[in-house]
């Protein structure tokens, strides 16, 4: 079942892009939905088993600058 208006169907075994959000990838879906949890970009990362300690701080910092990921957690919000 994918949300309505997203573009992206979390079941979707191929990788598939968010083309609405400027081509999200399902990584960068999986930290927006975590970071809305608290708003905490490290914590979002080790979450989602991307990162741990610093570097989980340094991929947050970097997906946040990205337009298309700003833009999907104004629209999560």
């Amino acid at each position: 079942m994918s949300k309505k208006g997203s573009g992206f169907s979390p079941g979707n075994p191929n990788g598939s892009r968010c083309l609405q959000f400027g081509d999200l990838t399902p990584k960068e879906i999986r930290f927006c939905e975590e970071y809305v949890k608290d708003f905490n970009a490290a914590a979002a990362i080790r979450r989602c088993g991307f990162g741990e300690d610093e570097s989980s701080k340094q991929l947050g910092y970097k997906y946040l600058r990205k337009e298309n990921v700003k833009e999907y957690i104004k629209n999560l919000m």
